[in-house]
């Protein structure tokens, strides 16, 4: 099945994710005609060269990193630590880890930042992911709305 996913990085990129092989390709939303639907399933990054996402399927909540596709549940844990030139995303399941990832975030904070309402995680896809996994309103939110 197709997912559509809007970039968290350029607001005129989406992904369109076959979720069975994992194949993906970014897609412009101002070159494709039309030919982008308005309902977009998750969101995606590319960290340090990874593809990495977050959408809907079947009612539930899934996380795709590189190869690995898993389902949200309780026994799946994210977390991400270290600098930012230096992030380790990880993502256990039953207590075992199914992916480790080393990434940079690229961009840096802005001194004087004139926008108090933005937060760490809008420029860190990892750290995203992170707080999803540990906040199920978000989860639930996440799922119904997007």
């Amino acid at each position: 099945m197709m997912k559509w996913l809007q970039s968290s990085d350029l607001f005129n990129d989406v992904a369109e994710l076959d979720e069975r092989t994992g194949v993906w390709r970014v897609r412009s939303k101002s070159s494709e005609g039309g030919e982008i639907p308005s309902e977009i399933d998750g969101s995606y990054s590319i960290l340090s060269g990874v593809f990495c996402a977050i959408y809907r399927s079947n009612g539930e909540l899934v996380v795709r990193i590189g190869e690995a596709q898993i389902k949200f549940s309780d026994k799946v844990e994210i977390t991400v630590g270290g600098p930012p030139k230096k992030r380790c995303l990880s993502l256990m399941e039953n207590g075992i880890e199914r992916v480790k990832h080393e990434y940079a975030v690229n961009s840096e904070p802005i001194e004087n930042d004139p926008t108090p309402f933005v937060e760490d995680e809008d420029f860190d896809f990892g750290l995203f992911l992170s707080n999803i996994a540990h906040d199920p309103n978000r989860q639930a939110r996440f799922k119904r709305e997007l």
